[in-house]
């Protein structure tokens, strides 16, 4: 025998998920509008954040030939090129950022209050604020304004941790001061504020905030993106704010404050090589004049105008020896001035001295990158803590670095050190031939040699200053503004975005409410569904009855249900033998609430409606209720029969359905198992099948008590009733049991209670769809006018059945119903689907 699970293994079946869809379809549409809904609510009330982007050129010092602002880079450690991202941590720096921020008026903010949201008026406000920059008590306290004309106002003051009740009126320019708040002025900002739009601004109020400049200059860093393009030297600076024009102020302030940085460096630096250059030059223009005066007193003393060539000549050997020494002296002292301004901990950059005749590589190098670890170290002290680790490192690689110079300086100056003794040796040899000459040619030889020593380095210092103030009028920033800053639409909140989302949750969580429900509902949902829990045939389905009646068969013969009865009789002829003269029906179920006593009428009257004659037994001997259909007394009936007390005769009844008799239950007694198992229960059923042509039995529900496995061995036919959203899986376990071990033969199912329109997991929604039926032929199983059928047949058509003539539920009844998703039916309000 095929088992269930063979039967559920054949392939996937998509059909319970198109069913299950179909059967919400109220409650996909409910999560789709209420999320979309949603979504509106917040694009529409959503701050918008916009997008402001510039771009910037770094120029590269290392690639670029050379200009008027670099011969300055000759005398100064600044000879190696920018390195990229040291200028994009300057730019972000917070210095950068807190100059930029200075020459803006960021620090005070205006907002008008809405019913639902806030909106910053930047450049726009009808009012401005004035207040002591110096004085932090106005920082502490949040100013409301509400514009009564165009020359007064109320202004409200409130603090959260001060006591303070200021609610006065004020005129535009007046000074407010108090010892809480200090003083304040608030202007009428005339381009915004007019007579003619006063009466529309007076309607809204407005909300002043003074925002500390500290807070304001972190917010902004972290705000602040810099991206490098593709190893290029192009720079993007963006910002995301909710103030687009805002945004753009800040970031083209920030690079005016970066260029202006750069200009300032370079000047600074040329302002102190020539400070030094000139310090020179005073010193050895009054060196210069003394010897002048030297030359020209002795030659006029001594009356000798013009000198031998011999002496000629060893006066132009000495003086270009004595030049040499001259300028190597220069170098040596140079290099003692940068090696005690190195140890003076000054940054190296911004006043570094100059370094006359020094074109040691090395030494640029080490310089260049001192340079650059101080002027990090400057940033993060501003940034963090001295005791933070990147503050550590940085001056540890400072102590490194400035080693590393130290001992290139004491090489050098030993270098020329020893290139000083050398040129000291020569001119001692040269002033040992000089002291041959008369002594007249000798003194005069020695005046002219002092005086052009000094003349020459005059002049060349002269010369460099010349150069140095030529460059420096010449400075012009390194970088350039490629693209000022541009705003883009609106980033956030991502409308589209948000609505697909929403369309993505209205579709998702009811897809697993579903699926919850029908993972932790353990009930029977259809009759596909029954199918894959068992190999017992079905005989049949009932829908869902909504009369006021359990005897639908004889009070509505065209309704729906009485179709799927005539249905179930025809199936059931396939069932008896032709020999059969009487036929015994069990009807029972599982447990109680299935719809047997229901089904067991129907079906009687359904049968008994052929001519046939047919009597249904009330065998619920401890739940009897049969009698109550009929609107009969249960005086007397089967259990008084069982004991012996009346007759057969005497407890069988007419009813109100032609050729249908009854048998009810009678007085409950204490032994319903033994009464049952009596030879007088085997009489009877012998009786009456010699009397009736079929004999319906209603009986209690085989998983409570055993009464109807007893009856089962009297009966032709065995319909066990399920019912659809009410029974349990497991139920059928019991019946499986028992048709698997073929305890009984001749055991069918019948699936009740059938809703239409609804349902989830593996249930279906059945539109209407009108025009056909029902029919004879072999098979078992029903159709019908709303679209849920089996089997062949004759079609009655449209507007046959009683229900299509039925007046509908209005829409929003209907939608309701549908949408009522935590309370399933289980048949409260309907009597006739219950035993």
């Amino acid at each position: 025998m095929e088992s269930p699970q063979t039967k559920t293994a054949s392939g996937f079946d998509i059909k319970p998920i198109i069913g299950a869809v179909l059967g919400n379809l109220y409650l996909y549409i409910l999560f789709i509008l209420i999320a979309l809904a949603i979504s509106f609510i917040v694009n529409r009330y959503t701050q918008r954040i916009y997008t402001i982007k510039a771009v910037m050129l770094i120029k590269d010092k290392a690639s670029n030939s050379l200009s008027p602002d670099q011969f300055l880079e000759g005398f100064t450690a600044f000879k190696a090129g920018n390195n990229i991202q040291n200028e994009i941590e300057r730019i972000g720096s917070v210095i950068l950022i807190k100059r930029a921020l200075d020459n803006l008026n960021f620090d005070i903010t205006y907002e008008a209050i809405g019913k639902l949201n806030t909106s910053e008026l930047y450049k726009s406000s009808p009012f401005i604020l004035h207040y002591d920059s110096s004085s932090e008590k106005p920082k502490d306290f949040s100013y409301l304004l509400k514009i009564i004309d165009y020359n007064q106002f109320n202004l409200e003051i409130t603090a959260k941790e001060k006591k303070i009740d200021h609610k006065q009126k004020h005129k535009f320019g007046e000074l407010i001061s108090s010892d809480e708040i200090g003083e304040i002025v608030i202007y009428r900002n005339d381009s915004v504020l007019t007579p003619q739009s006063v009466n529309g601004l007076k309607s809204n109020s407005y909300k002043i905030t003074i925002k500390d400049k500290e807070a304001l200059v972190k917010m902004y860093s972290g705000l602040l993106k810099l991206e490098n393009k593709d190893k290029s030297t192009i720079v993007d600076l963006s910002i995301e704010d909710a103030v687009p024009e805002k945004g753009k102020d800040f970031i083209n302030a920030l690079m005016e404050a970066y260029l202006q940085d750069n200009v300032s460096t370079k000047s600074t630096i040329a302002s102190q090589t020539i400070k030094f250059i000139t310090d020179q030059i005073n010193k050895l223009h009054l060196s210069l004049g003394l010897a002048e005066d030297s030359l020209k007193n002795f030659q006029q003393s001594s009356g000798l105008l013009d000198i031998s060539e011999q002496s000629k000549a060893f006066l132009e050997k000495s003086s270009d020896i004595e030049r040499q020494l001259a300028i190597v002296s220069l170098k040596i002292k140079t290099l003692d001035y940068l090696r005690d301004y190195i140890l003076s901990n000054k940054t190296i950059g911004m006043s570094s001295p100059a370094m006359l005749g020094i074109d040691d590589v090395v030494l640029v190098a080490s310089l260049q990158k001192l340079s650059e670890l101080m002027q990090t170290r400057e940033r993060l002290q501003n940034e963090t803590k001295r005791s933070h680790p990147q503050q550590i490192d940085i001056e540890k690689e400072i102590l490194a670095n400035k080693q590393a110079v130290l001992d290139n300086i004491k090489s050098l100056t030993a270098a020329e050190s020893i290139h000083l003794k050398d040129l000291q040796s020569r001119s001692s040899l040269v002033n040992q031939d000089i002291k041959h000459l008369p002594v007249t040619q000798l003194e005069s030889v020695k005046l002219q040699r002092k005086y052009n020593i000094i003349e020459t380095i005059y002049q060349y210092l002269l010369q460099k200053k010349s150069e140095a103030e030529i460059s420096k009028a010449a400075i012009v920033p390194d970088h350039q503004i490629i693209d000022r800053s541009i705003s883009s639409g609106p980033i956030r909140p991502d409308t589209r975005r948000n609505y697909l989302i929403a369309l993505l949750l209205g579709l998702t969580i009811p897809s697993i409410i579903i699926y919850f429900r029908t993972y932790m509902d353990d009930t029977i949902h259809s009759k596909e569904h029954l199918e894959t829990l068992t190999n017992i045939p079905i005989i049949g389905a009932i829908g869902h009855n909504n009369k006021k009646t359990n005897l639908v068969v004889l009070n509505h013969p065209k309704s729906i249900i009485s179709e799927a009865f005539r249905s179930i009789r025809t199936n059931m002829q396939f069932l008896i033998k032709d020999e059969q003269k009487s036929s015994v029906i069990l009807v029972s179920s599982i447990v109680g609430g299935e719809g047997k006593t229901f089904n067991a009428l129907n079906l009687a009257s359904i049968l008994a409606m052929t001519g046939k004659k047919v009597i249904i037994l009330g065998l619920d001997l401890r739940k009897p209720k049969i009698h109550l259909e009929f609107d009969m007394e249960n005086t007397q009936g089967l259990s008084n029969f069982l004991i012996g007390q009346i007759g057969i005769e005497e407890i069988i009844r007419s009813t109100t359905v032609p050729n249908l008799d009854m048998i009810s239950a009678g007085p409950i007694p204490p032994n319903p198992a033994e009464l049952i198992l009596s030879d007088a229960m085997t009489n009877l059923l012998s009786a009456l099948k010699d009397k009736y042509d079929y004999v319906i039995l209603d009986t209690p529900p085989i998983g409570l008590v055993t009464d109807a496995n007893i009856l089962m061995q009297y009966s032709d036919v065995n319909i066990f009733i399920v019912r659809q959203n009410y029974s349990k899986k497991d139920y059928i376990r019991t019946l499986n049991d028992i048709y698997e071990k073929e305890q009984f033969k001749n055991i069918y199912l019948m699936l009740n209670d059938i809703k239409f329109g609804g349902g989830y997991g593996y249930g279906y929604r059945y539109g209407k769809s009108y025009g056909y039926g029902y029919g004879y032929g072999y098979g078992y199983g029903y159709g019908y006018g709303y679209g849920y059928g089996y089997g062949y047949g004759y079609g009655y058509g449209y507007g046959y059945y009683e229900e299509d003539n039925k007046k509908k539920k209005s829409p929003w009844k209907r939608f309701l119903r549908r949408i009522n998703i935590f309370k399933r039916s289980k048949g409260k309000n309907v009597r006739t689907t219950k035993d």
